[in-house]
């Protein structure tokens, strides 16, 4: 039985629109449950935590402590572990919120390809600001997208205990579930646009 943990995190701005839901994926071996998700929780923390200015000010981040594992086949879970707290991040981006749907975002990755196509992942990075947007309605080079994919460097960078972030290809209509190595992550050069899930 192949297995992966799931972390999660919420942050939300208050004034501006409901909790944004962040999902990580990543190896379940090579340590303890506990200790795997305390150092998925600690690069979560690192990669917010380095792009504090990036997210409005007055935003804030939730770490569940809690890690799933999954069964990578059926999506299953299988056990459940916790993990330590990390330190608190606080935001720093001045200048007003952009709309709660735009949103920045990360691409991830893999080597690995199903049915023909390569397996990719994405997450949605809420609460840029006006700072961050060029006239054009674009995010700056220097003032985002840089900044941010070196933060986004932090989540493949091991603090204590060695992990892969993975990417999950969900069991469906073309198959059984699967979970793939991220191999890269690259910030999209124009503001992605979140649509509510109903």
């Amino acid at each position: 039985m192949a297995t992966f943990l799931r972390t999660r995190a919420t942050i939300q701005d208050a004034g501006i629109g409901p909790a944004a839901l962040l999902t990580y994926y990543w190896d379940s071996a090579g340590g303890t449950g506990a200790a795997l998700t305390t150092e998925a929780i600690a690069r979560v923390r690192a990669f917010w935590n380095s792009a504090a200015a990036l997210v409005h000010s007055t935003a804030s981040i939730t770490f569940n402590l809690t890690s799933d594992e999954i069964e990578e086949t059926t999506g299953a879970i299988v056990n459940q572990y916790v993990g330590a707290a990390p330190a608190a991040v606080t935001f720093t981006g001045g200048g007003d919120a952009l709309p709660l749907a735009t949103q920045g975002l990360m691409r991830l990755s893999s080597a690995t390809f199903v049915n023909g196509r390569r397996v990719v992942g994405r997450q949605f990075l809420p609460y840029p600001t006006e700072t961050a947007n060029l006239n054009g309605g674009i995010p700056s080079t220097p003032a985002y997208v840089t900044p941010m994919t070196t933060a986004a460097a932090l989540l493949g960078t091991t603090i204590v205990t060695p992990m892969t972030q993975r990417i999950w290809h969900r069991p469906g209509p073309s198959g059984a579930g699967l979970s793939v190595p991220v191999t890269s992550r690259s910030i999209a050069g124009s503001w992605a646009t979140l649509k509510s899930r109903r």
